[in-house]
């Protein structure tokens, strides 16, 4: 058999290696001791054979030639998998160029708003006029009260409630916020609420109310997934076609173990989901205007303006 350069792939350069011609080996170079026993664990774990050679300042994984492809792959994929969960850590901490971004904080402020407001509006089962102006009514916005889909994700059951969906929602649009900056983040996760919101109606037949961001919580993590995934189908690394899917299965997973409660919305928050694996191609295609301050900018404030149009509707004739 042949080891010459010539008949390896040329895109096999993300990671140092050498050839043994004599052994028909080919030798993964890494320097740092902590880095090999998490490479050999994960070869381990796919069950393909290597041999640990230590020479002084440096090391070397053994792998048949036959096995490099794999053994590459699922390196690679464990290496992309670390670097997120590194960069989301480096985010929550304030480690990251994102955070010196004007808006780096806009998740922990509009949870903040989020709270106060529930304040004012009092819990849905306070019958307030916020409440009966602004829940969710599926036979309402049936009828042409579309305002319900944007004021309902601003309402919210009880304290618990909305200290729960804030919390999510922090964790899940912190990424996206450095994915593509607060501005167009926002917009679009507004939008995966009012999708939702507005999908969910076609499952009732009776009555049906319902308040609370959820919708737009599950309509994030539904964007996350998809640009995962999207990420991963870009990527140069080659992966088999269920490592692509990773994402969006792990992102389901968490949907149907915090979405299916007892009391949960359950069309809503899957309606809310589906909006945000769609909304997530048209987000993805965007990250080269992350920079555009203008953009930015518009998106920002058409996000509030949609928000207090969406409640000035609905207490015209009932506050004012």
């Amino acid at each position: 058999m042949d080891f010459s350069p010539s008949t390896i792939p040329p895109n096999l350069v993300e990671i140092d290696y050498l050839f043994d011609e004599k052994f028909g080996k080919i030798n993964i170079i890494q320097t740092d001791w902590q880095i090999v026993i998490e490479w050999i664990t994960v070869l381990s774990s796919q069950y393909i054979d290597y041999t640990l050679i230590d020479s002084q300042e440096k090391y070397y994984i053994s792998v048949d030639y036959n096995d490099f492809q794999k053994a590459r792959i699922e390196i690679l994929s464990y290496e992309e998998d670390r670097n997120f969960f590194k960069h989301f850590r480096d985010i929550s901490h304030g480690k990251t160029k994102e955070n010196e971004h004007l808006f780096s904080w806009s998740a922990y402020y509009i949870c903040l708003c989020m709270i106060a407001f529930h304040v004012i509006t009092g819990p849905a089962n306070g019958n307030s006029q916020w409440i009966i102006a602004g829940r969710m009514s599926a036979q309402a916005v049936m009828d042409g009260q579309l305002w319900r889909t944007v004021t309902a994700l601003t309402l919210h059951a009880d304290f618990v409630h909305v200290c729960s969906n804030s919390l999510f929602l922090i964790i899940f649009s912190s990424y996206l916020c450095s994915f593509i900056k607060p501005g167009i983040t926002w917009l679009f996760l507004l939008f995966t609420g009012i999708f939702g919101n507005y999908l969910s109606v076609f499952f009732y037949s009776e009555p049906h109310y319902a308040v609370g961001s959820s919708t737009l919580v599950f309509g994030a993590l539904g964007m996350l997934g998809m640009i995962r995934l999207l990420e991963r189908r870009t990527s140069e690394k080659q992966l088999n076609r269920k490592q692509y899917f990773i994402p969006m299965i792990a992102a389901l997973a968490l949907l149907c173990l915090n979405g299916t409660g007892i009391n949960a919305d359950i069309a809503a928050h899957f309606s809310g989901f589906f909006s945000g694996m769609i909304l997530g191609f048209p987000f993805f295609s965007l990250k080269k205007y992350a920079e555009n301050i203008l953009l930015q900018t518009v998106c920002a404030f058409s996000t509030f303006f949609v928000l207090f149009s969406a409640w000035f509707i609905a207490l015209d004739g009932v506050m004012f």
